[in-house]
């Protein structure tokens, strides 16, 4: 009896560092290497925008504390917005961090996707890119099951080429776009027309661009082009983050080995 527990320890061990390897996405460096990354291994201790960290120094000490961001953690800066003419909204998902499905009511209740006018987050669907699923995570645990307000933006049309309502949005008086901005998790972009709101969310990015948080604490990351380069990822950082990517799993085996050998026992 004593021997099949054993080696069904080794078997569940097994397993376990299995799934656990095939669970990490992969991001490219360069055209020839690649690093598995976590959730964790970007997410940055968030600086104030009075105590922020440069992008050099965020560059060489890209690591964290454990810390998840959530709605409650955002700077002072933010301020009370008041949408013109806008309706309500109940948020069903959040695909990433700049595109939503949501019921209307004014279209009968039908749900519909939106695209938050004016920014551009890194990808979390079919692409992985570095604070991805930190912007994801964060437009989640602020708006996911909420009422929002939406409105339209007649310089922007009602939708994009992919059907996408496109909208500004605010939750509690403030502003989502400026507070996915001000947070590093998105940066302005995609400006094709005099849009609303575009100085606030210009003055949110450039404290965050200030602070160095998030997108902004890798040099060259946040590209010329309303989107992010991932090429930009040194050697220096991957060999970091896969330290600690390495501590991590070694803490999750070690606890699975504990587990296994309570029961054991």
């Amino acid at each position: 009896m004593k021997r099949m527990i054993c080696l069904l320890f080794v078997l569940l061990l097994t397993a376990c560092s299995t799934v656990t390897t095939q669970e990490v996405p992969k991001y490219e460096l360069g055209k020839s290497e690649s690093i598995p990354l976590t959730e964790e291994d970007y997410f940055q201790e968030l600086q104030s925008a009075n105590g922020g960290t440069s992008p050099n120094e965020s560059q060489s000490n890209h690591t964290t504390d454990e810390q998840t961001i959530s709605s409650t953690q955002q700077p002072s800066q933010t301020q009370e917005v008041s949408l013109e003419g806008a309706r309500k909204v109940t948020v069903t998902k959040v695909i990433d961090g700049d595109t939503i499905k949501y019921l209307d009511p004014s279209l009968g209740g039908e749900e519909v996707t939106g695209r938050l006018l004016g920014l551009n987050s890194p990808e979390w669907t079919k692409e992985k890119q570095p604070y991805g699923d930190a912007s994801t995570e964060f437009l989640t645990n602020l708006i996911l099951g909420q009422t929002i307000e939406i409105v339209g933006d007649d310089s922007a049309g009602e939708m994009d080429k992919y059907g996408r309502y496109l909208i500004h949005a605010a939750i509690g008086g403030k502003s989502i776009q400026q507070q996915l901005i001000i947070m590093g998790l998105a940066r302005v972009a995609y400006l094709y027309g005099d849009y609303m709101y575009v100085d606030m969310y210009k003055e949110a990015e450039n404290i965050a661009k200030e602070s160095g948080l998030n997108i902004w604490s890798i040099p060259g990351y946040v590209d010329d082009k309303n989107g992010f380069n991932v090429e930009v990822i040194t050697e220096d950082i991957a060999d970091q983050l896969t330290g600690e990517l390495k501590e991590e799993l070694s803490d999750k085996l070690l606890e699975k080995v504990i587990e296994l050998q309570k029961l054991i026992k």
